[in-house]
């Protein structure tokens, strides 16, 4: 096995960060050879670190993107020694991680041999198409992601590859980049009967979202085995996120890394602090509650925990959120009372054995009339129940299927 690593880096000072170093140093133990193509300037402490893995390193002018970085790498080396390769991977700064060896993903993608490319994950596209400029389609196409994508060899002897890359236009921005290269790659090569395939399989996401690895990365990690994350999670506006999410997706990443994985935190903080404005990962992750604590003598506080009284009040209509609504009421202490409504006596009993196992101090169901929503359920049937209690929460599931992309009506559940 002979692979080739070509990485993209640009970073206005000219500085790497430890995330990179860490990427690399696992991406590298697949790796026969590394070529890093830096656009714009490279400082002294960006050069070390990038020696650590090779010393092919190539500085260049700050134009055309990572589309042209990816060019001049390619033709550094020719396509008679390209060719020798079995596999060239080429993979860019914007990604974080891993979190998992990725071996996994290499040795899970070779055993597929009928491919000419593949990559990490998959843009399911758009019915049309949200950039202006020199588009070939006038909608958005199905597209591997450019961020990491893997072309074999018998690709890149193919005449077709070849003819693309020595007569690929200047690329002046980023719509024409998209435009140009990242949306369109894969559609046009798959039109001249090239075999393409993704790690991450993101089929049943469609209806969700376009863009899962940006709107529900902590499934793609926790379910989907990816490896690796966008940077851009953590630095993407919160304004664009709220257009198809209540802005959960970086927070609920951010826990995910933090209490499941062993990826290093501090390579975010890091990262966040020296690039962005406090006040923008602030509201990203939501670091906007201040909590003025109550100093309270051992014996006291015990008093308070042993007595105090918890309701939880629930309303599930959705049995295929079941799992999710059990996940919520877990988390609460022990002394809880769950109160939960239904609309059919067919739900109940799932619902009775779905929480049977909780570490709770009582779940009772009840049946209501399937009308008013979770309003009437809740003000007429379970807020009765709650008066006698010193805590109290209700929540209720909710799906809004008739939204779409589907990920906006999962935000509308969650903030409920």
């Amino acid at each position: 096995m002979k692979r080739l690593g070509i990485f993209f880096f640009y970073e206005k000072n000219g500085d790497v960060d430890d995330f990179i170093t860490y990427y690399l140093a696992d991406l590298n133990k697949n790796l026969t050879e590394l070529v890093v193509v830096c656009n714009g300037k490279l400082s002294a402490q960006g050069r070390a670190a990038f020696e650590q893995f090779t010393d092919n390193i190539i500085v260049r002018e700050n134009k055309g993107l990572d589309v042209w970085a990816y060019k001049t790498a390619l033709d550094s080396y020719g396509w008679a020694k390209l060719t020798e390769f079995d596999e060239i991977v080429m993979t860019n700064s914007t990604l974080m991680g891993p979190v998992r060896p990725l071996k996994e993903m290499f040795d899970a993608m070779w055993e597929n041999q009928d491919l000419d490319f593949w990559g990490l994950s998959i843009h399911h596209g758009a019915k049309s198409n949200p950039f202006k400029g020199k588009h070939l389609y006038n909608y958005l196409p199905v597209h591997i992601q450019s961020h990491f994508i893997v072309y074999r060899q018998r690709f890149v002897k193919a005449p077709e590859l070849q003819n693309y890359w020595d007569n690929m236009p200047m690329i002046e921005s980023y719509t024409d980049s998209v435009q140009r290269y990242e949306a369109v790659f894969t559609k046009q090569f798959e039109d001249k009967g090239f075999k393409w395939d993704v790690y991450v399989k993101t089929d049943d996401l469609k209806e969700f979202t376009d863009y899962p690895l940006l709107v529900c990365p902590t499934r793609l990690l926790r379910e989907k085995k990816c490896p690796l994350f966008k940077r851009r999670s953590f630095m993407h506006e919160l304004e664009a996120y709220l257009n198809y999410t209540a802005g959960e997706p970086v927070q609920e990443l951010y826990a995910y890394l933090r209490d499941e994985t062993d990826y290093p935190m501090a390579l975010i903080w890091k990262n966040m602090i020296r690039t962005m404005h406090p006040h923008d990962f602030t509201r990203s992750l939501a670091l906007t509650r201040i909590i003025e604590p109550t100093v309270l003598d051992a014996v006291t506080a015990e008093s308070i925990c042993k007595n105090r009284r918890i309701a939880l009040a629930m309303h599930l209509y959705f049995m295929d959120m079941l799992d999710q609504s059990k996940a919520f009421a877990a988390k609460f202490p022990p002394e809880t009372d769950v109160f939960i409504s239904t609309s059919s006596a067919e739900k109940k009993p799932q619902i009775e054995a779905a929480f049977a196992d909780l570490n709770l101090h009582s779940v009772t169901v009840t049946v209501v009339e399937n009308q008013g929503r979770d309003v009437a359920a809740f003000l007429c049937d379970l807020a009765p129940q709650l008066k006698d209690y010193d805590y109290a929460c209700f929540m209720h599931d909710k799906k809004a299927i008739q939204t779409k992309p589907g990920s906006v009506g999962a935000s509308f559940g969650y903030v409920c």
